[in-house]
């Protein structure tokens, strides 16, 4: 899953780093690093499991990175008995044991045809941006359909901005640029704007300082100002967790949040699930109805990539999972409620939207919902389109 590359955390970084610089030493040592790193992996996958402050742990990682680097392996393989005798490793000790490789887990299987299916919108068609031919992911259409916006690829190493787009016709759209206001030296993606133009997305600037990753700016005449940190109380508190993208209501009240936790070493998330935040006078902090209104949405699957249609009485998603078979299933969900004081109700596939699909958005007028898709044959992204037909 592409957008699960944005994680910013050195941890994933290190594996390689590791391996490279082991490879270079005797192989008694060698095998010793890599088994105590082994243990260093799952001591910081439990730890961010029970959010668990990782800062001391995070920072002799760091440490033993640069000491590798050097080729220096007493000192490295020092600076890994260090972590493992800290406190709250030894505490776990026991579970390190028993802790499978990130490779082998992911997420309970499923039987794809156990999912119930809505047939709300018409087969999908490819949108045409004219003027722009890379990647394009994560989409966001305006609430009046005027403009569309996405990021391009979030890879490792590509320079990943927010895009805009002009609408010509129903599924025509003239590239205008990178979003002016929105571009950082890091990562910038997975827009979202309310009917007040306030612009949300996420941004990786500040992430390893303090764990921030979700902005907020005006968007007003094809640009971004004001950009700042959104406020309130809606970040995580422990490393490896991270808040990935998020939606905002029509209405600029409610915010829903994917939060995901990511496992040393791997650039999947462990665990996504959604939540939601509602506006108050200090900013953003957790509805207390939170859990009980997506209960039915979250699952042991990952979750992410919310869109709240105008009236917030449905809740599209992405859904992430393996197939009994081992495949991976790429779905987006809708869930719906006959009131916005209700839980949403159990979830349904779109059942005309398949393949490796992400991201959905719709307009106010809940007529079309736009997502992205990785194509078959030149292996790039496109947003595509389909138009509600009851």
């Amino acid at each position: 899953m592409k957008r699960r590359n944005k994680v910013i955390v050195v941890m994933s970084v290190l594996v390689c780093v590791f391996a490279v610089g082991v490879g270079a030493l005797a192989l008694t040592a060698a095998d010793r690093i890599r088994a105590k790193f082994k243990r260093v992996q799952a001591a910081v996958t439990i730890l961010g499991r029970k959010q668990i402050a990782l800062n001391g742990v995070v920072q002799q990682i760091t440490e033993f990175k640069k000491t590798l680097d050097k080729g220096d392996a007493v000192n490295a393989e020092k600076l890994l008995d260090q972590i493992l005798a800290r406190k709250e490793v030894v505490s776990i000790a026991a579970e390190i044991s028993r802790e499978p490789a990130a490779s082998n887990r992911f997420n309970p299987p499923i039987q794809a045809s156990d999912e119930p299916i809505d047939n709300t919108f018409s087969v999908p068609r490819p949108t045409e941006i004219q003027g722009y031919s890379d990647h394009m992911m994560e989409p966001c259409i305006t609430l009046d359909g005027k403009y569309l916006m996405f990021n391009n690829s979030n890879e490792p190493g590509a320079k990943t901005h927010i895009h805009l787009c002009q609408r010509l016709d129903t599924n025509i759209f003239k590239y205008i640029g990178e979003l002016p206001g929105t571009v950082s030296d890091s990562k910038d993606m997975a827009p979202s704007v309310d009917n007040a133009g306030n612009l949300y997305y996420t941004c990786l600037k500040s992430y390893d300082r303090d764990l921030k990753s979700l902005y907020v700016g005006k968007l007003k005449d094809e640009s971004v100002t004001g950009v700042q940190e959104v406020p309130g109380d809606i970040s995580p508190k422990v490393q490896t967790w991270i808040n990935m993208d998020c939606c905002i209501s029509a209405d600029g009240k409610t915010l829903v949040v994917s939060r995901a936790r990511f496992d040393f070493g791997s650039i999947h998330p462990a665990e996504s699930a959604l939540q939601m935040f509602v506006k108050g006078e200090n900013g953003f902090a957790l509805d207390p109805q939170s859990i009980s209104v997506l209960k039915a949405v979250n699952s042991p699957a990952l979750e992410y990539a919310p869109s709240l249609s105008a009236d917030q009485l449905e809740l599209y998603f992405t859904r992430a999972q393996r197939d009994l078979e081992g495949r991976l299933l790429m779905r987006i969900l809708v869930s719906k409620r006959d009131k916005v004081s209700s839980p949403f109700g159990p979830p349904s596939v779109l059942g005309v939207i398949q393949g490796f699909v992400e991201a959905p958005t719709l307009p106010a007028l809940n007529h079309e919902l736009f997502f992205h898709k990785r194509d078959a044959e030149d292996g790039k992204f496109k947003i595509y389109r389909c138009e509600r037909t009851r």
